[in-house]
């Protein structure tokens, strides 16, 4: 488990289909959305009884400093 460089909380790091790291929050919740299998972070629907995983850049308060430009 790591810290974000920008606000110090407690992450954990995944790969996602396309094969770039993304941080997550470690812990899963309900309302959650991204599901890690083995070792892969896939977006799926929200389930309200199951615990997902939610990314980092959905909470941490400088997030738009670490974001890169999208593909085109």
């Amino acid at each position: 488990m790591n810290s974000c460089r920008s606000c110090g909380a407690a992450i954990t790091w995944a790969k996602t289909t396309r094969g770039e790291n993304i941080p997550l929050n470690p812990m899963p919740v309900v309302g959650g959305n991204i599901e890690l299998k083995d070792g892969v972070a896939r977006v799926v629907q929200p389930h309200p009884a199951v615990k997902l995983y939610t990314s980092h850049f959905a909470n941490c308060p400088s997030a738009n400093a670490h974001r890169k430009e999208r593909r085109r």
